[in-house]
């Protein structure tokens, strides 16, 4: 056996050949994806009437899907005009997958409403 720059070379009587030739190769490395056990809501429709007498109570139901895991999700309602929370966040138990809806009572002040539907979910 040699030493050549270091390296240990065997004798060619002793070397393995083989018959296939390598003619490239790329070295990859693949992260451990961090699964994210929280749900995902899509407001999918609203259905809300569109006028209101000031004073009447009314439903506003929202449409939903998960597109995440289990969890707990929120709903709230915003006031564009004044930043008030006029519908408190509510919170619900939601499966992984599920479609459904979740009807929110609102009384109707005496002026036109801008109204933001908020959706979310606790981490």
């Amino acid at each position: 056996m040699a030493i050549i720059a270091g390296r240990e070379i065997l004798p060619l009587a002793e070397r393995v050949f083989d018959p296939d030739v390598l003619d490239d190769y790329r070295e990859i490395t693949i992260s451990l994806a961090e699964v994210v056990g929280y749900p995902k809501m899509v407001i999918t429709n609203i259905d809300y009437p569109s006028s209101v007498a000031a004073g009447q109570t009314f439903n506003i139901t929202v449409y939903y899907t998960n597109e995440g895991e289990a969890g707990t999700a929120w709903i709230r309602v915003v006031d564009l005009d004044t930043g008030e929370e006029v519908v408190p966040r509510q919170t619900f138990s939601i499966d992984a997958g599920k479609s459904g809806g979740i009807s929110i009572s609102f009384t109707m002040p005496d002026r036109n409403v801008r109204l933001r539907i908020e959706l979310g979910h606790v981490e």
